[in-house]
């Protein structure tokens, strides 16, 4: 996922990120693959002069304790700054967005479509 994402043409390093887990009941995730991609937000940003800001919205306890972990390690490494919220206000109150709800923001927040990186090989 955070590979697919890194690569993405419009990722743009120490861009604000918003990740909306409110619909996440479960997650096949361990430390080893949370640690693994906060090490690939902090190579991507490993030359910006600012920490990237990255708030999780998680409105279960399996989301919520994900994103804590994420947030403690990133607090570790003093690479990218996690707020973890259960709230949608108190999300966008930390990203200074003026959106009644995440809905709203989906619907009007002028989101780019995926566009994965293309390598073309050249013949020999």
């Amino acid at each position: 996922m955070f590979a697919a994402y890194l690569g993405d043409q419009n990722y743009a390093v120490g861009q604000i990120q918003l990740c909306d887990f409110a619909d996440i009941e479960s997650l096949d995730a361990d430390f080893n693959s949370i640690w693994s991609a906060l090490s690939m937000m902090n190579a991507s940003n490993s030359l910006s002069s600012k920490k990237p800001k990255c708030v999780i919205f998680a409105l279960g306890d399996v989301a919520f304790g994900y994103g804590r972990m994420y947030q403690s390690l990133a607090e570790y490494e003093d690479c990218i700054q996690v707020t973890v919220c259960r709230e949608e206000k108190e999300a966008f109150a930390v990203l200074d967005l003026e959106y009644p709800t995440m809905q709203d923001l989906r619907e009007g927040g002028g989101f780019l479509a995926p566009a994965p990186r293309v390598t073309r090989l050249k013949k020999a």
